[in-house]
């Protein structure tokens, strides 16, 4: 049996492919297998520091295992990063951001000086990919402005994708 390519977009589907290949069936040992190879290479250490997940890229990178360890070891890392990230704010100027209506407000309140340096050096869409909202962050990447335009912009994307999101999560009910 061929098993089928996946394409994670952020941890959390990272730890889905983890939690299939924990099974006890042809694609559960297949896909074990192709997770073996990819730690061998370091290629979750690469993703990761992709991802802006730098640290736990570090975590990750001197591991050898095989099997179930490695399974259990990458599960282990990879639900600590994102409790920890659950915790973890955006502090844009004086604010702390949990959620993207929160930094929708927070950009709209902040001064505009402010806000440019967050969009200019990726810090707003390396916290994104952090909270699980991969496709706001390559939105926002591109985006480089100033003043007023820039925080309407930046508000605009986060807005839409706050619907977008709203109605996945509701079509998972």
């Amino acid at each position: 049996m061929a098993i089928t390519r996946r394409r994670a977009k952020n941890i959390h589907g990272i730890c889905q492919v983890l939690l299939d290949a924990e099974q006890d069936t042809d694609q559960g040992r297949e896909l074990r297998e192709i997770l073996e190879i990819y730690g061998d290479n370091d290629r979750f250490s690469t993703w990761l520091y992709m991802h802006s997940y730098p640290e736990l890229g570090n975590r990750l990178r001197p591991e050898r295992l095989h099997g179930r360890r490695l399974i259990a070891h990458l599960k282990r890392n990879l639900q600590a990063e994102i409790a920890r990230m659950r915790r973890t704010p955006l502090v844009l100027g004086n604010k702390k951001i949990f959620t993207l209506d929160h930094l929708r407000a927070a950009i709209l309140d902040l001064d505009p000086e402010t806000i440019q340096p967050y969009a200019d050096d990726d810090m707003l869409s390396g916290w994104l990919d952090r909270q699980g909202y991969p496709e706001l962050a390559e939105e926002l990447r591109p985006i480089h402005g100033s003043g007023v335009e820039l925080s309407r912009t930046l508000a605009h994307a986060i807005e839409k994708w706050i619907r977008l999101y709203r109605e996945r999560d509701r079509g998972f009910e």
